[in-house]
């Protein structure tokens, strides 16, 4: 965490905002915490690798992670490329050249594989053969994963903006303004779809409910209060992608809480202090949350009581958990990939997927692993 927080305050003697395009300067400043060793576990699950592909590397982007649609993965680089590749196989169905700095995406939805680029454009391809149907310009760089449904394309920019557009023409339909804290982290939560509502996640710790066809706001709620001195310690980003599950909302924040709303209403059900800036997860009774310090927790989804908490992984930059049958799955910044039992959090296996650090959350579709590193391998295992 000292790495970002150093890493924060430089960029605010600049006028900048956030963190991520220098966190790498810092890798040996004396107060960062180094990352734990990994002691050795023994396995009692074998993972075996089923195919790799290099799609192109993500070291400079923020919110590239591939995603799932009609038995297909769809992945993006940071030098514009968008690549769909067949879920089981790892064949290459089309690879499309968008040539532009890709900071957020792929999302997907009305049949449209959707980018944000750093120079504040979204653009949509066709998700049958990645032809470019259109580009639109918002008003800053997008760093989050843009979504469609119902025709109306949702994308957010880093200046705090939430736009609805046409997924016909990219035409702006209307626009949601939310002013940004004067210092925040480097990254952008990702609007969620729910019962005809847009759940976002602001940088000043607060989760609004918009209304999808108007963009009106139907309710707000503060899920972190900024507290402290100065402007680094007031940081209360919502950079995780809020979850939704019958009718209630998870989300979590930056030195802030992890809470539980009432979708409709916006009524807090319980919060538990606990910071994170990664995507979280659940399954049918529980929440799985990577802290800002790597470790891994369990929550119950109805009290948000800790059921468990791996503290093995700290200072290792753990991405947001995944969920694999009885395993929760988590990837770290040496490329080793982990699975956790979903009873105690006990190491089950753990396997080298490469030598460049994983920021992307694995993806877990139909029981097979999807890992993907900021060199740009793709690689998918089976866990048996």
């Amino acid at each position: 965490m000292s790495i970002v927080r150093h890493c924060a305050y430089l960029l605010f003697l600049f006028g900048l905002s956030g963190c991520g395009t220098v966190s790498g300067l810092f890798e040996d400043d004396d107060n960062a915490e180094p990352p734990t060793p990994l002691l050795a576990i023994k396995s009692s699950l074998a993972v075996s690798r089923v195919w790799s592909r290099n799609v192109g590397d993500t070291h400079y982007a923020i919110n590239l992670k591939p995603i799932y649609a009609r038995q297909r993965l769809y992945a993006a680089s940071q030098d514009g490329t968008v690549t769909a590749l067949d879920s089981g196989s790892g064949e290459i169905k089309w690879r499309t050249d968008t040539q532009s700095r890709l900071g957020g995406g792929p999302g997907v939805g009305d049949a449209l594989v959707l980018l944000g680029s750093r120079e504040g454009e979204v653009i949509a391809l066709a998700a049958d053969d990645g032809r470019e149907l259109w580009r639109s310009r918002v008003t800053s760089e997008v760093l989050s994963v843009p979504i469609a449904v119902a025709g109306i394309v949702i994308v957010r920019s880093i200046d705090g903006r939430l736009f609805g557009m046409s997924a016909e023409n990219g035409e702006r339909l209307w626009t949601y303004d939310r002013t940004v804290p004067v210092l925040t982290l480097r990254g952008s939560s990702s609007p969620t779809l729910a019962g005809g509502l847009v759940i976002y996640g602001s940088d000043g710790g607060k989760l609004t409910a918009i209304s999808l066809k108007e963009g009106l706001p139907i309710w707000e709620k503060s899920v972190a209060y900024p507290s402290g001195r100065s402007d680094l310690d007031r940081i209360v980003d919502i950079d995780g992608d809020p979850l939704v599950i019958n009718g209630v909302i998870y989300a979590a924040s930056y030195q802030g809480t992890v809470v539980a709303l009432d979708l409709e209403t916006g009524h807090t059900i319980w919060s538990k202090e606990l910071a994170t800036s990664v995507d979280i997860s659940a399954d049918g009774s529980n929440l799985y949350v990577t802290d800002v310090n790597g470790n891994v927790w369990a929550l119950d989804r109805r009290s948000g009581a800790a059921l468990w908490k791996q503290d093995k992984l700290q200072f290792r930059s753990v991405t947001g958990p995944a969920v694999d049958d009885k395993y929760i799955v988590v990837a770290d910044l040496e490329g080793y990939v982990h699975w956790l039992s979903i009873d105690d959090g006990s190491f089950a296996a753990r396997i080298k997927a490469g030598n460049s650090a994983i920021n992307a959350p694995p993806l877990v579709i139909d029981g097979f692993v999807y890992s993907y590193s900021l060199d740009g391998e793709l690689s998918v295992y089976s866990a048996r």
